[in-house]
């Protein structure tokens, strides 16, 4: 893994990730439906109102590699607000087991 990069090296200062989606405009939300299992959430709900969406993760190698998870799960939560989706902490985590983030 990148973190055992960095502490091979010695490095355990700052570290920050971004993803960057851009032209974002009119983009549609695609992602399971978690109350219905067998489809899709419905596009026409969750449409992008940004030009850009923006993701960014920041934290101390050790922070990060500890915690990476909890870190990835609060990006992929304000990846769905860009679509003015408020999911929950239950939704996100149902999202990740399906996506078989673990």
């Amino acid at each position: 893994m990148l973190f055992s990069f960095y502490k091979a090296v010695g490095y355990f200062g700052l570290v920050e990730f971004r993803l960057s989606l851009l032209p974002a405009t009119n983009l549609y939300l695609s992602v399971p439906d978690v109350v219905m299992v067998d489809r899709m959430v419905d596009q026409a709900d969750y449409r992008s109102m940004e030009q850009e969406i923006g993701v960014r993760i920041l934290g101390s190698v050790g922070d990060i590699s500890d915690q990476w998870l909890e870190k990835a799960k609060e990006a992929y939560k304000e990846f769905l607000w860009s679509f003015g989706w408020d999911a929950g902490q239950n939704v996100v985590a149902a999202h990740f087991r399906q996506f078989a983030i673990h």
